[in-house]
């Protein structure tokens, strides 16, 4: 075999294993940017974990309080992400989804801040059905803004 025939051949398998190759390393990155959102959003849910046992006695208002605080953060943080979802609707539709779910964080950024002000006021009911609404709220939001894979992922844990 000559040196173009060889150097013919290595460019068609180097052709191959690019292109093979490629859109793995696409799906690497577009995980990539879906981790950001997901990892900020697991710090609101190990905070809202926490919450369930602390928000409902006064004893515990200083540690319910730093939890609130760290949520109103994430979902300040959060509120201006796009969910990796969004790639997957129609570009005519995405910048109503992307709207819908912007609606949906500034909505649990109120609830949040609604909560922190009862446990200020002492109302540790209120707090608690706020927290019971956040809590039905998030898996709503689950399924309307969470790939598939994401969620499979959340639940193993």
């Amino acid at each position: 075999m000559s040196n173009q025939s060889r150097s013919l051949v290595f460019s068609i398998i180097t052709l191959l294993v690019a292109s093979i190759a490629a859109p793995r390393f696409a799906r690497a990155e577009e995980h990539v940017k879906k981790s950001e959102l997901r990892k900020q959003m697991e710090q609101m849910d190990e905070s809202v974990k926490k919450l369930k046992r602390t928000i409902r006695k006064a004893e515990f208002d200083k540690e319910s309080l730093e939890l609130i605080s760290k949520m109103e953060q994430v979902a300040i943080t959060c509120k201006g992400m796009i969910p990796s979802k969004a790639a997957t609707i129609p570009a005519a539709d995405r910048p109503k989804y992307v709207a819908e779910y912007q609606k949906g964080m500034a909505s649990l950024l109120s609830d949040i801040c609604q909560m922190e002000v009862a446990v200020l006021s002492g109302d540790h009911e209120k707090a608690h059905t706020l927290y019971l609404k956040i809590k039905d709220d998030e898996d709503k939001g689950h399924d309307q803004f969470m790939p598939d894979d994401d969620k499979a992922a959340t639940k193993e844990k």
